[in-house]
């Protein structure tokens, strides 16, 4: 409930449904593999968002609102962000952009892992196959706050060291303690795994199974501390990110409006 002295009109109304408007639920997308964003009644979810952004805007004339467009690990399936975006544009609505924020580095790191791969090979019984692994000599253990430890085999680090890329965009090691119980049992799924998931490797087989001896001596999976390991949610990690994501476009907004950068209408942001 709304304190009262909200007079139960909010200030800001924030939206987020991308990745459930995308045909009622994100996992129906792959198990139809649609390949195009136009499927028939795709219309009907653009006049389903304009309903609700046009009934708010009458509502609360007052309420700034924001679209909040999200993305799962699994890179394939889509979300109704594309979708949102035409309502967006003709009704001047803010979009704060989870995947536009996190998946340059997200991508960036899949691609120097790739470059690793060869190096993955033990004596060739690994040759044909991708493990997406990295060396655990590529433990940067400051990288994140100062952290000191010393890393053995991949185990001994921080929950904030991090590899190849500063945290939280680089791998990071499993911390299966902070899985929620539901999915705990499955345990930590590493980018090998979200790839497989995606379906987007096709020329190579890949070995994602560590508890399989896939993984070859002195490496470590890539773990990305953003996902949860249901691959579709954020982590508690993940969650920060967006709370700093509002935070930064209020603050912005707000900064840019004190300046005379720009001057926004009573219905906009």
């Amino acid at each position: 409930r709304m304190p009262t002295s909200s007079k139960d009109e909010p200030d800001l109304i924030i939206l987020e449904f991308g990745v459930n408007d995308y045909q009622g639920q994100d996992h129906l997308i792959t198990i139809d593999h649609k390949t195009s964003v136009f499927f028939d009644g795709f219309r009907d979810l653009i006049l389903c968002a304009e309903v609700v952004i046009h009934s708010l805007l009458n509502k609360y004339p007052n309420a700034a609102v924001v679209f909040l467009e999200m993305q799962t690990a699994i890179v394939t399936r889509k979300t109704g962000s594309l979708l949102h975006l035409g309502v967006a544009q003709h009704y001047q609505i803010p979009v704060i952009s989870y995947s536009e924020a996190m998946f340059p580095d997200f991508f960036r790191l899949i691609h120097l892992l790739e470059g690793m791969n060869n190096e993955s090979a033990i004596n060739g019984r690994l040759e044909g196959t991708v493990t997406y692994s990295f060396k655990d000599e590529e433990w940067n253990l400051e990288n994140g706050l100062g952290n000191n430890m010393i890393a053995k085999n991949g185990q001994n680090v921080t929950q904030y060291a991090s590899a190849l890329l500063p945290y939280p965009h680089g791998c990071s090691p499993c911390q299966p303690q902070h899985i929620i119980p539901q999915f705990r049992a499955g345990g930590c799924k590493s980018i090998c795994t979200f790839l497989e998931r995606s379906g987007l490797i096709h020329n190579k087989k890949l070995k994602c199974n560590a508890d399989q001896g896939h993984i070859p001596p002195g490496r470590s999976e890539c773990f990305v501390p953003f996902f949860a390991h249901d691959a579709v949610h954020p982590s508690a990690a993940g969650h920060g990110i967006v709370t700093d994501l509002i935070v930064n476009t209020l603050a912005t907004a707000e900064l840019r409006t004190c300046k005379g950068e720009y001057f926004p209408r009573p219905d906009i942001m």
